[in-house]
């Protein structure tokens, strides 16, 4: 058998088991920004619901109502964000390719009455396949993970930005400007 059959069957299959690798590290991420995010609502929540259940607000009306339209805009769009999270750290999309499963009586017929090398080609095919499409997965799921991460910063910005805006609103009074 030619050494190249060998060197690029086994080339095939590390891609493979590399790529693959690669989905399930991006999909971990996935959830780590997921819990972390989800964190983050649980936290805006428990604001607003101490925003809203006040007996006396420290603000005047337009800084309560104010402070309740940016906790809102922030809290949905952190919740579609969230959404976006866990589609991709449990996407359930099927990979095609690799090798079938050993008990497959198409595989198995095909394996038994080919040499090796015809054998050793038959599953490089195979993991290159699956390898391509784990490569495109892979790829999809890091895009979608740096907008988000990207989007979920901004909302952080935009909170933490109209919270110093109220806040300077609120000692203006207090300083006489």
């Amino acid at each position: 058998m030619p050494a190249g059959v060998i060197v690029w069957a086994d080339y095939t299959k590390d891609r493979s088991d590399f790529f693959a690798e690669r989905v399930n590290e991006l999909r971990n991420r996935g959830r780590q920004l997921a819990a972390a995010v989800g964190v983050v609502i649980g936290l805006e929540i428990t604001l607003l619901g101490r925003l809203v259940l006040d007996v006396d607000p420290p603000f005047n009306v337009w800084l309560f109502a104010s402070s309740l339209v940016v906790l809102f805009i922030a809290l949905g769009y952190q919740l579609s964000l969230l959404s976006r999270l866990f589609e991709a750290g449990y996407s359930w999309e099927k990979i095609t390719g690799g090798p079938e499963s050993p008990t497959n009586e198409k595989l198995k017929e095909t394996l038994w009455k080919s040499e090796e090398e015809e054998a050793k080609k038959a599953l490089a095919f195979y993991y290159a396949d699956t390898a391509d499409q784990f490569y495109r997965m892979s790829e999809k799921l890091a895009l979608d993970l740096r907008e988000v991460g990207r989007n979920f910063a901004r909302s952080l910005w935009l909170l933490f930005i109209s919270s110093l805006g109220l806040a300077i609103l609120r000692v203006l009074p207090k300083l006489g400007l």
